[in-house]
């Protein structure tokens, strides 16, 4: 499996990328601020990647998303498990590009589109729209009039949030949680005509019980 960025950001090749398009139903694993913790991005992926058709990134962490496609040819179980298709945006802490090899670097967009199941996707960090001071949908919703789900980081703080027709997705940090929270990433499951979105927390404590479902407060 070779990994290639289109100009639009996306991380895939092109079959995949259109099958997602298509699919009648997708799952989405969904990331954010990581931090520099790479082997905590690489056990949620090792973990959960193998069922999911994409992996959504939204920022802080640019590094960890190299370091893993720079080594998953070097290690069976994390190659058979990286979803075929990537969208990841900028962070506040991110580059806004980053080195795989010393003939490849992955750039990162400050927001990214995606088309799942015929349904426009929006992914953003959240820095520059002041989500830590709130949502103001409409300022979202400028941005692309036909996109109604936003992923989104920046907060640290695993949130579902639904003004009107729109719907605000944040899987949380699954490095540095705020607000008591535990760390946390979520699974998007995309049909036609809804999104369902599962969140997970993590222990780092218990091998045995160490992703486990919960809902956000």
């Amino acid at each position: 499996m070779e990994f290639t960025q289109r100009i639009d950001g996306l991380i895939g090749e092109e079959k995949y990328i259109k099958m997602l398009e298509t699919k009648d139903l997708s799952r989405l694993l969904v990331v954010s601020d990581s931090h520099g913790e790479t082997p905590a991005l690489k056990s949620i992926i090792k973990n959960f990647g193998k069922t999911c058709d994409a992996l959504i990134f939204c920022g802080d962490g640019l590094c960890d998303i190299a370091r893993i496609l720079n080594n998953y040819n070097l290690d069976e179980e994390l190659k058979n498990s990286i979803p075929h298709v990537i969208a990841l945006v900028r962070g506040n802490c991110d580059p806004s590009s980053y080195p795989v090899t010393k003939e490849f670097f992955i750039t990162a967009p400050d927001s990214q589109a995606l088309k799942v199941n015929g349904q426009n996707i929006m992914i953003f960090h959240g820095h520059k729209e002041g989500v830590k001071y709130g949502i103001n949908a409409l300022d979202f919703a400028k941005r692309d009039e036909n996109c109604k789900t936003f992923f989104y980081g920046h907060t640290h703080v695993a949130r579902e949030l639904h003004k009107g027709d729109f719907t605000f997705i944040n899987p949380g940090s699954c490095s540095y949680p705020r607000s008591g929270q535990p760390p946390s990433f979520a699974i998007a499951t995309v049909g036609k005509t809804f999104i369902s979105t599962s969140f997970i927390k993590i222990n780092y404590e218990s091998a045995d019980k160490r992703f486990s479902t919960w809902q956000p407060f």
